[in-house]
C-alpha cells in the first residue's frame, strides 16, 4: 500500500472514530432523496438496495446532442424532434471558447445498484476508478478526475465540458468529471445524486451558504444537509481534485467502473475484458488509476494498431464508383496484422487540431471489422448519411494531411501527409502495408498493383504539364514527369525552402513527348541534402512552373 492511501485510511478513521456515536443512529430513509430525480430514471427499493436505471442521457441543452438526424449515423446517437422542427430539442450551438470534441450523445443502457442504508468501511476506504463513480439526479454518471489510467483532466479536456460540466466518450457515454452546473439551478447546496457506495452528494456549499471547509481527504464530511437536517455522512463536489468524491467511504454497490459499463455486474472485469487504456481489475481489485507501476501483473495496456492508410484518391472524376454510383474520393485501410480489426469508433480527420473535422466511424456494425490481410475502403464524400463507410469529410487535391486515431481521438494510428494530385490516378503503398508509396491506376478494396500510373509517351501532348513528384514524401529519390508538346529548351532546377539553388537535374534541348527525370537527392556536387522541404521548377520555354515535394529520411 502507498504512504497515499495510508494516510487517506488514517484521515478516514480518525473521522470515523468522531463521529462514530452520531453514525449509530437509527438507519436513515434514503428514499426521501428519490423525489430529486428526473422522470427519465427509473428509481426503486429491491430489498437492501437502491436501483437506478437510466438512459445517461442529460436533461439540459449541450452541443453534443447531434442537430439533425441525419447525423445520428441511422440512429446511433440520441434524437427527439417533439416539435418536428428537424432540430433536436436539446441541441445547442457550440459555445465560441468550448474545445468541441468529436463524439456524440448516446442513449445507455444503466442499471446501478447502491446500499439502501449506507455504512462507513471500517476497513478503509476504496480509490475511485476510469467509468462511472456515481449517478446524478438526471441519470448521468459521475466519473472521477481522470481522463486516463495515468492523466488527470487537462486544460484541453477541461475546455471540451459543455454549459453543464459534462462531455461524451467516444461511445457516446455522457458523464461529468466536475460539479455538474446544471443541476444547481437553485442553490449550491442541493442534492446531485449518490456516489457508488450510496451516500449522497451535494454541491460545493453548506445550507449557510459558505463552501465547505472541514471536508475529509475523500470530499466528504458528517453533518447537516437541506434533506438530513439531523445530520448523515455525505459528500461536497468541488473545484479542486478531486472534483466530485476521493474514494469511497462506504461498501460500493454494483454497476460502477469498467469504463462505462453499468448494467449491474458489481464484479471487477478480468483484464482481458478491460478496453485498452481503462483500469486494470484482473486481481479483483479495482483501484484508481492503476498503472503498470501499481499493477505490473494485470494492467491493461494499449492494443498496437495493425491498420494503415493503403491508398487513396483525391481526384476521382471518372475512374471508380462507390456503391451508389458516384464519383467519391476514397481512403482505403490495410490490416496487415495476425488479428481482425474493428475500426467502429475510430476517427478520421483531414484537418489535425480542429475538432469539428474530426468524423467518427460509427460502431456495431460488422461492415467495420477489417480481417487480417484484408482491405477495407471509407468513401470520403461528406455523405455519412448513406452508411457508416462513408465519411463527413473530402480529401483536398492540392494536397493535405489525413490523420486516423483510436477512439480516444489521440492516439495516432496513422498518418498521411501528400501534395498535389493527378484526376483519376491514386496514390498507394505497394505491396500492401509496405513503406513504399507510388502513384498508381487504381484498386479500391484490391491489392495495390505493382503498375505504376504511367503516360504513353507515344502520344505528342496538347499542352505544357508538371506532374507531381512521386513518391511524396520519399526517400531516397523521386521522380519528376512533364509533358511537352512541342521540342523545347528545358531546364528543372530544385531549391531549399529558403530559395537557394540546391542543384539542376535538366538543361538540354527536348523533343515533344512525356517525358520524366529522376532526382536522388543529392546536389550539385552529388552531396547527400538534408530531410526537408524542397521546391522544383520546370521552365521549358514560356512555361514556368513549380511544385514542392519532401525528402524524409
Amino acid at each position: 500500500m502507498n504512504k497515499v492511501n495510508i494516510v487517506k485510511k488514517v484521515i478516514l478513521s480518525l473521522s470515523i472514530l468522531m463521529n462514530i456515536e452520531l453514525l449509530a443512529q437509527d438507519q436513515l430513509d434514503m428514499t426521501v432523496l428519490f423525489d430529486y430525480f428526473d422522470s427519465t430514471v427509473t428509481i426503486y427499493v429491491d430489498g437492501d438496495e437502491i436501483v437506478i436505471e437510466g438512459d445517461g442521457v442529460p436533461s439540459h441543452y449541450s452541443p453534443y446532442f447531434v442537430e439533425t438526424y441525419s447525423q445520428t449515423n441511422n440512429g446511433m446517437y440520441y434524437w427527439h424532434d417533439n416539435d418536428g422542427d428537424g432540430v433536436n430539442d436539446l441541441w445547442m450551438q457550440t459555445p465560441s471558447d468550448m474545445n468541441l470534441n468529436p463524439n456524440r450523445i448516446a442513449q445507455q443502457n444503466y442499471e446501478f445498484r447502491i446500499p439502501l442504508y449506507p455504512e462507513i468501511n471500517l476497513d478503509g476506504p476504496t480509490d475511485t476508478f476510469l467509468g462511472p463513480i456515481g449517478v446524478s439526479i438526471n441519470g448521468v454518471p459521475f466519473f472521477n478526475e481522470y481522463e486516463s489510467p495515468t492523466q488527470t483532466v487537462t486544460n484541453q479536456v477541461i475546455q471540451s465540458f459543455d454549459p453543464g460540466n459534462g462531455h461524451p466518450a467516444p461511445q457516446g457515454n455522457y458523464h461529468y468529471h466536475f460539479p455538474p452546473e446544471s443541476l444547481m439551478t437553485v442553490t449550491e447546496d442541493n442534492f446531485l445524486g449518490f456516489a457508488g457506495d450510496g451516500f449522497p452528494v451535494y454541491g460545493p456549499k453548506n445550507p449557510d451558504g459558505n463552501n465547505v471547509q472541514t471536508l475529509d481527504a475523500f470530499h466528504g464530511e458528517y453533518g447537516p444537509t437541506p434533506d438530513f437536517p439531523d445530520s448523515i455522512y455525505h459528500y461536497h463536489t468541488n473545484y479542486t481534485q478531486p472534483y466530485i468524491i476521493g474514494a469511497f467511504a462506504g461498501t460500493l454497490g454494483t454497476g460502477f467502473g469498467g469504463g462505462g459499463g453499468g448494467g449491474g455486474g458489481g464484479n471487477p472485469p478480468d483484464c482481458n475484458d478491460v478496453p485498452p487504456g481503462m483500469p486494470c481489475c484482473g486481481d479483483g481489485t479495482c483501484g484508481g488509476p492503476e498503472t503498470e507501476t501499481n499493477c505490473p501483473a494485470d494492467c491493461a495496456t494499449a492494443i498496437e494498431p495493425t491498420i494503415v492508410v493503403n491508398e487513396f484518391l483525391a481526384l476521382n472524376d471518372a475512374c471508380c464508383t462507390d456503391p451508389n454510383g458516384e464519383y467519391d474520393d476514397y481512403i482505403e485501410l490495410y490490416n496487415y496484422g495476425n488479428e481482425s480489426v474493428n475500426i467502429g469508433g475510430y476517427v478520421i480527420t483531414d484537418n489535425i487540431g480542429n475538432y469539428d473535422n474530426y468524423h467518427q466511424i460509427p460502431i456495431g456494425n460488422d461492415s467495420t471489422i477489417v480481417q487480417p490481410g484484408e482491405i477495407i475502403v471509407l468513401w470520403a464524400d461528406k455523405d455519412s448519411e448513406q452508411g457508416v463507410l462513408h465519411l463527413e469529410i473530402k480529401l483536398s487535391g492540392s494536397g493535405e494531411q489525413v490523420a486516423l486515431f483510436m477512439p480516444d481521438s489521440t492516439t495516432v494510428v496513422d498518418t498521411l501527409s501528400y501534395g498535389e494530385q493527378t484526376v483519376d490516378v491514386s496514390y498507394g503503398r505497394y505491396p500492401n502495408g509496405s513503406d513504399t508509396w507510388q502513384q498508381m491506376n487504381p484498386t479500391p478494396g484490391a491489392s495495390n498493383t505493382e503498375e505504376l500510373f504511367t503516360v504513353d509517351s507515344n502520344i505528342i501532348p496538347n499542352s505544357y504539364k508538371l506532374y507531381p513528384a512521386y513518391p511524396n514524401p520519399f526517400n531516397p529519390e523521386t521522380t519528376i514527369s512533364y509533358d511537352l508538346p512541342e521540342q523545347t529548351f528545358v531546364d528543372i532546377t530544385i531549391y531549399d525552402i529558403m530559395g537557394k539553388k540546391v542543384c539542376t537535374i535538366v538543361n538540354v534541348l527536348q523533343s515533344a513527348g512525356h517525358k520524366s527525370i529522376i532526382w536522388n537527392a543529392k546536389d550539385d556536387y552529388g552531396i547527400a541534402v538534408s530531410a526537408g522541404l524542397y521546391i522544383f521548377q520546370v521552365q521549358a520555354g514560356d512555361f514556368i512552373q513549380t511544385k514542392k515535394m519532401i525528402l524524409v529520411k
